[in-house]
């Protein structure tokens, strides 16, 4: 039996049960989830200073179950609390934000956000910026009135995120859209069933991920390789430097870096450029990038960089600069 923790930064029960009923139906059999609601908090987190304070919330829910879970998703849009989970465990863990974002930029998708919080667009923009997928986010639409008003009322909910889904769609050429919150997993269901464009539901989006995650620390043993590989990585910046994170876009099954594969580099401004691995071990690499110019056309001179594990899956961190080989 696998038992999954889905926390709710949020303070309303009713909320959580919602969650804890998508969550098991996105999993397979075997998986059991059990909910954790916010015991200080708001009912529905429409702000960034309301987000902020969740965190230590989150963790404190966290400590009540963390010996009996496998793994843990964090209901809230921002994902608080989940940087200090993944501090204290190795289980893995999943937000609903950071999950969604990755689920919607697969295969390089431009991709929008529609929500009820205008008082969290900074925090998605950022947020989004930072996992490296800045280049792709079509922007955010936002319904209109309260929003704990409108998440009160299904029908009018779902009616005003489909027209904010239509605009990212018809106004701003999203290929995908994310329906940007937890209360709204109900209402993210709904418009998956009713549109035809790809809607992300987030909380399903964090239950897929945890999954591919267990079944990864279940069974690491990586394939045989037989040739070198072509991976694509996204840049959170347009060059590399000491501390930039590499996020895989799409690692080939299990398998892991080698020497003499293909890091594919797509930079935060739309350029790419093709660095070759010349060693690789699990706690480290040697990464060597070509020449090439950025959005503005600057010049960025071939370099050799040390890389390493960025502390999640499918993330690594530029450590420093080596000498040129």
């Amino acid at each position: 039996m696998t038992r999954i923790l889905l926390i709710n930064p949020n303070t309303s029960a009713a909320t959580t049960a919602m969650m804890v009923g998508i969550a098991t139906a996105a999993l397979p059999p075997g998986c059991v989830v059990i909910g954790q609601t916010a015991a200080t908090g708001v009912p529905m987190m429409v702000d960034e200073a309301e987000l902020d304070a969740a965190g230590d919330e989150v963790v404190r829910r966290w400590r009540a179950d963390a010996p009996e879970c496998d793994g843990v998703i964090v209901g809230a849009f921002g994902d608080p609390g989940m940087a200090g989970i993944r501090r204290l465990t190795r289980a893995p863990v999943a937000g609903i934000f950071e999950s969604s974002v990755l689920e919607a930029a697969q295969g390089g998708r431009r991709f929008g956000v529609a929500t009820v919080t205008p008082g969290l667009a900074g925090m998605i923009r950022r947020g989004i910026e930072a996992q490296g997928f800045g280049r792709l986010y079509t922007g955010i639409r936002l319904t209109a009135g309260a929003p704990r008003a409108l998440a009160a009322d299904p029908d009018a909910l779902q009616a005003a995120l489909g027209e904010a889904a239509r605009q990212c769609i018809e106004d701003d050429g999203a290929e995908a859209v994310i329906i940007g919150g937890g209360p709204l997993g109900q209402a993210a269901l709904e418009l998956q069933r009713r549109l035809r464009a790809p809607i992300i539901a987030p909380i399903p989006a964090a239950a897929r991920r945890l999954m591919r995650e267990l079944r990864r620390l279940t069974n690491p043993s990586p394939p045989p390789q037989e040739a070198p590989m072509l991976w694509r990585f996204s840049a959170n910046n347009t060059h590399l430097y000491p501390g930039a994170l590499l996020r895989c876009l799409d690692a080939p099954g299990g398998a892991r870096l080698s020497a003499g594969d293909t890091l594919r580099v797509e930079f935060s401004d739309g350029m790419v450029a093709n660095g070759r691995l010349l060693r690789a071990q699990p706690d480290a690499a040697v990464l060597q990038m070509p020449s090439h110019r950025t959005g503005r056309n600057t010049s960025v001179a071939s370099r050799t960089w040390r890389i390493a594990p960025g502390g999640e899956a499918g993330v690594v961190r530029v450590q420093k600069r080596l000498p040129a080989v």
